[in-house]
């Protein structure tokens, strides 16, 4: 190959990783520093100015739930959704706010659940710190 095929192949190599990385998605990467947080206050407003547009997820195991929750809180356990999942979970498509709340402040199932449905495209996710 001449010099010039060599430049031209190299440039379509890079041509093609740039457009690889720009229709997966490359850059928006999940991590804890990506997460968005909401204040109880704000969220308390936001779920009573649009109950059906605005949910709350309870993070927190089915007996905690069972016990108390917030008015109108869903329900999600990240272990019972599979990793295989290519959609959010049904009670949260097509909302304008998901507010992801746990246990406490620093809650694990609360944190992962938030990135798992942000990774899912869910796009106004909300981790509140309670």
């Amino acid at each position: 190959m001449t010099t010039s095929h060599h430049g031209m192949r190299a440039l379509a190599i890079v041509i093609a990783g740039l457009m690889a990385a720009f229709f997966t998605g490359c850059g928006s990467t999940v991590s804890d520093r990506t997460i968005l947080e909401i204040s109880p206050a704000e969220a308390a407003e936001r779920l009573a100015r649009s109950p059906k547009s605005v949910v709350a997820v309870d993070a927190r195991g089915a007996e905690a739930y069972g016990n108390g929750h917030l008015p109108g809180a869903v329900r999600l356990s990240l272990g019972a959704m599979n990793s295989d999942d290519q959609l959010a979970p049904a009670e949260v498509r097509g909302k304008s706010l998901v507010v992801v709340y746990g246990a406490d402040p620093g809650s694990v199932s609360a944190i992962a659940l938030t990135k798992r449905l942000m990774s899912l495209g869910v796009r106004e996710v909300r981790l509140m710190r309670a």
